[in-house]
């Protein structure tokens, strides 16, 4: 787990500083096609209700301002503490064999005895999520609001618990393999390994195996953040789920950041092998998707171009390392200076 939460903060970091250089045009385009609006676009969005009745107004922003300063609280607000109920963010990985049925007048309710909280209709979730097999995600998190306690001052009145489930380790043991070795699922494994090349690989291929980016996920479910998914239809990947929420739905929807955050690290790594000696560059999307016309972008069919191709470059999710890739690369999640954070139980 310590090596997946150093994943988190590291995913969020490196997005966050991307989208402040002026001079990533790459990871710009990325944005563009995640978010549907510019980084330097100066429209500005307000926080939805649900979230200011919560936490308050705050003044209308940017849709890149919005998404940086989230990655910007994720990657630099977060500590560990020593005691695990007085954590705001708190991740359990039981399957959810703790809860208990409530029973008489509670029945209906589960009770977390981890957290000292009932929940009504959680039963339904936690099935849908960590019990059936065919579950994509294997995770959910559940936001508590709690009175006082006169001989507790220090517990927190609010606080989210990210359940991590079997369904989302049981794709570990699918990962695909490249020039015949397993592709990594942390990012330091990631980085470390020199011997494949990840160009011509869709991006959900690799996304859906980072356990990082689901926890990630639910981290912007937990407060104080509380973003909401937004429904989309069947769709085959979180990467396809982004390319269709709308603006402002997607600058509140925690997917699309999951995605963007991918789409960051993969841009720091180098792609070192030998038909590509020397590589200097980073992997994202084919550049000539930012040449369609606007009202093109966002179709997965296109007017066929000088080759016939009508099959929209952003949209395949095609991983393409360019040796001039713009923008800075941030330091490797190995480094001494990257966040780390771990799970007790209580």
């Amino acid at each position: 787990m310590v090596s997946y939460m150093a994943d988190v903060f590291y995913l969020a970091k490196t997005a966050a500083a991307r989208l402040k250089d002026p001079s990533d045009t790459d990871f710009a385009a990325v944005f563009w096609l995640i978010f549907k609006t510019k980084v330097d676009d100066s429209k500005r969005y307000p926080l939805p209700d649900y979230i200011e009745e919560a936490w308050g107004s705050s003044s209308p922003r940017t849709a890149s301002t919005i998404v940086r300063e989230a990655l910007e609280s994720l990657a630099n607000d977060w500590q560990l503490v020593p005691q695990y109920t007085r954590a705001h963010v708190r991740i359990v990985c039981d399957n959810g064999a703790r809860y208990i049925q409530g029973t008489g007048n509670d029945e209906g309710w589960m009770y977390d005895p981890y957290n000292r909280e009932w929940s009504q209709h959680f039963s339904e979730t936690l099935d849908h999520v960590c019990k059936d097999p065919g579950g994509r995600y294997g995770a959910s998190t559940t936001t508590y609001r709690t009175d006082p306690d006169p001989n507790d001052p220090t517990k927190p009145l609010w606080f989210s618990v990210i359940d991590l489930c079997d369904v989302m380790w049981n794709k570990l043991k699918m990962m695909p393999t490249l020039a015949g070795q397993p592709l990594p699922n942390t990012l330091d494994g990631l980085f470390a390994r020199c011997n494949y090349d990840l160009s011509g690989m869709d991006f959900p291929s690799v996304y859906r195996f980072f356990p990082a980016v689901t926890i990630l996920h639910e981290w912007l479910h937990a407060i104080p953040y509380e973003y909401e998914d937004t429904p989309t239809g069947q769709i085959k990947s979180g990467f396809e789920h982004s390319l269709k929420v709308p603006l402002p739905n997607v600058l509140f929807d925690p997917e699309p950041y999951a995605v963007l955050c991918l789409w960051a690290a993969l841009a720091d790594l180098e792609p070192c092998v030998d038909k590509n000696p020397g590589s200097t560059g980073g992997y994202t999307i084919n550049r000539s998707w930012r040449e369609l016309a606007d009202e093109d972008k966002w179709k997965d069919t296109i007017p066929p171009n000088a080759e016939g191709e009508t099959k929209n470059p952003g949209w395949s999710g095609i991983l393409v390392p360019y040796k001039d890739i713009t923008g800075t690369k941030m330091s490797r999640p190995t480094d001494a200076s990257a966040p780390t954070a771990t799970v007790n139980a209580p």
